[in-house]
Parts: C-alpha cells; structure tokens; sequence
C-alpha cells in the first residue's frame, strides 16, 4: 500500500479567510514570520559585529523583500505602499536595493529549511520531488521576437532546480532549491542542493524524471543516502543498461511506478507558483532574479504555516462553524495571535 493512499481529509470553507492565500498575506504576518527566523539564527543582533550597526533589521529588510515580490511592485512603488499604508519611518528604495544585494544564498537556504520545520515535522515527509524550471528577467520583448536558434543566444534567464517535500496528506513543502545561469546542466543544480542538504532522513522516495536517471553520480549520491530512487530509466537503442547502479534504478522505478506518478504534483506546484507570481521577474540582473525566485518559494512555505496556524484556531474550536459576523480582519488577528503564542512556546 502506499504511503500517501490515506482517508480523505476534512476540508474547510477557506472563503472565511482569504488573507491565508499565499498572494494575500498581510505585512504584519511576513515580519512575525521573519523576526522569529531572525531572532532564532541571530541576524538582528549586530552586538561584537565591527562598524555601524544598521539602521533596519535584516527581519524588516526580508519582510519588505517578500511584500515586493508577493504583490510585484517595483521598488518605488514598494516604498510607497509601506509610507502610505503601514508606518513612516521605511528604508528608502535605495536602501532596500542595497540590502538585498548583501544577502548570501545560504542565508535563503537556511530560511527555507526553518520555513519548512515550522511548517510541519521532517518524519511526515515520505517524498522528495524535483524537476526544473527557468525564469526569464531583463528582456520580455527581446524574447518574444526570437524564435528557434536565436532564442539560445538570449542569457537573461534563471534556471533552477526544485525540491519539494511531500507528505502522507499530500501538502507540498519547498525543501530548497539551487539556482544557476541560463540553460544550466539540472543534474549539476540538484548535486549542488544535496551536497549542501542537512536533510537527513533515510527511507525517503526521490521522484525525478529520466534526466536524473542519466547521470550515475546523482544515483550514486541518493542511494548513499539511504534514498529509493524513482527516476525513469531510459534505455538505449542498442546498448541498453549497462551499469549495475542504472540497473538497481531501473528496477526500484519499476517497483514504484504508483510513487513515480506524483511527479505531477511538482509540476502543479511550479505552474501554480508562476501563475502567482509570474513567470518573468523584473529585474535587471542575475543576482537580483535569484532572490526574487528565492522569495517566491518562501512564500509557499509562509502560507503553510499560516494554514497550520489555522487548523490549530479550528480544534480550538473557533471555527467549527462559518460565523457571519467575523471578517477577513478579525481571522488575521487571531491568525497573529497563534503564531504570537506558537513563538512564546518555542
């Protein structure tokens, strides 16, 4: 039987809170969220650290980063919006552009990887899914005019490689990513997340497609980690599978072709998260692209967290029934307050 054929679960009329859809969360949840990231790793403490301490918190800077990139404003417009509508004293466009640029990969890494602990616990992951996908940035009109050869002449794209953590109730959970130049090698990505991994669990499936079954040194490095490959073994016209780790991967996919089929749900979730964010990043440069991709994600994991929170406000007992009077405001507030007490008990 496998893993995630489970009872249907009980679903919610989620037209009672609105702000919970991920292209929807209000700023004071984003700043919540990456203050207790801050204050767990230390970023906001500048104490021992040599010369001036900044004036805006790396939690305020990431918040404000995540607001830009959920609603795509420019960063004009993102100034604009905090003066206008939450508080005055707000970094500076300029300021924004220069913090943003200070942030190491690693740094979006690790708040990945908390996202994701919060958001559930690592032993309900059962799968691993990974697959591709490119965001394009600098040149819309550029891109649309070229067809055939020309298009690979054109540089101004992310590409990038996704993993995502499924669980026995199907929810998906971002576990990382690795980011590269235009038309980069997917398997090099991948080997570049897992070398940098602290995923430790053994057992998991690693669900990818026949691109990964290519590359010995990736079947190599997941069966080293106690993983069950599921990648499609192509053979081929005359030789067929010749070395013995293709061959113990070709049988491993034959076994679990029902676990081979939720490879779609990685598919859905790129689609679902390009159609909330868009597909093309406005940005002019490479590193600029990367921490938009980097926020996108992240995003994903808030509105988990913030789905968990409001399951907890259900076995209380606040919603077991739609309430005409509670308004969009009110649910936030008492989503704010969850994630307030889950912080004081952590």
């Amino acid at each position: 039987m496998s893993p995630f054929e489970k009872p249907a679960l009980r679903f919610y009329n989620f037209d009672w809170v609105v702000a919970m859809r991920r292209n929807a969360i209000d700023f004071e949840t984003l700043l919540r969220i990456t203050e207790g990231f801050c204050k767990e790793k230390g970023l906001d403490n500048s104490r021992g650290k040599r010369g001036r301490p900044p004036l805006y918190p790396m939690s305020v800077i990431l918040a404000i980063w995540l607001l830009k990139t959920m609603l795509r404003l420019s960063y004009r417009q993102t100034e604009a919006v905090l003066r206008t509508f939450l508080f005055q004293n707000v970094p500076d466009f300029s300021t924004l552009h220069y913090r943003v640029s200070t942030i190491e990969e690693e740094l979006w890494q690790e708040f990945l990887e908390w996202l994701a602990n919060k958001s559930t616990d690592q032993e309900e992951i059962k799968a691993l899914l990974v697959d591709g996908t490119g965001w394009g940035y600098g040149l819309p009109f550029y891109q649309r005019a070229k067809r055939g050869q020309e298009i690979r002449k054109i540089k101004s794209h992310v590409k990038g490689v996704i993993v995502l953590g499924l669980t026995e109730r199907g929810h998906r959970i971002v576990m990382g990513a690795s980011l590269g130049r235009a038309y980069s090698d997917e398997r090099k990505l991948f080997l570049s997340w897992l070398n940098g991994s602290k995923l430790k669990e053994e057992g998991l499936y690693l669900v990818g497609d026949k691109l990964y079954g290519m590359s010995t040194q990736v079947l190599k490095e997941i069966i080293k980690r106690g993983w069950i490959p599921v990648i499609k073994i192509e053979e081929s016209l005359h030789k067929g599978i010749k070395e013995g780790i293709r061959k113990l991967a070709a049988k491993s996919y034959n076994d679990h072709l029902d676990i081979y089929k939720k490879r779609c749900l990685i598919e859905s979730f790129i689609g679902t998260t390009k159609g909330m964010y868009g597909s093309y990043l406005e940005e002019k440069t490479q590193d600029r692209a990367f921490h938009v991709v980097f926020a996108q994600l992240a995003l994903w994991n808030i509105g988990n967290i913030i789905f968990v929170l409001f399951l907890v406000t259900v076995r209380k007992g606040i919603f077991k029934q739609p309430q005409p009077g509670l308004t969009n405001w009110k649910m936030s507030c008492r989503v704010h307050s969850s994630w307030r007490n889950l912080n004081k008990s952590t």
